[in-house]
């Protein structure tokens, strides 16, 4: 979609690169019953603002059966465990 979008500006200096993602490595989570589980699938840097989804889910996990997970790496790992 991006790439479309851009295109329409000037299709000769657009170029896709594929986002280095191996999707048959991710495995899907065990259903939950009556919960959900957010997944976060990015780099781990400031600017992802990861931080934020871990207050957000402090603030719901007590009131839901609710599981997180977290898929990535950056500079922010260390921080963010």
């Amino acid at each position: 979609m991006t790439a479309e979008c851009l295109a329409s500006i000037d299709s000769s200096r657009v170029c896709v690169v594929p986002n280095g993602i191996e999707v048959k490595r991710i495995q899907p989570p065990e259903p939950i019953g009556d919960g959900f589980t957010v997944l976060f699938v990015d780099r781990l840097i400031e600017d992802k603002h990861v931080d934020l989804l871990f207050k957000s889910f402090d603030r719901v996990a007590h009131t839901a059966h609710v599981t997180i997970s977290i898929i990535g790496d950056g500079q922010e790992r260390n921080l963010l465990e």
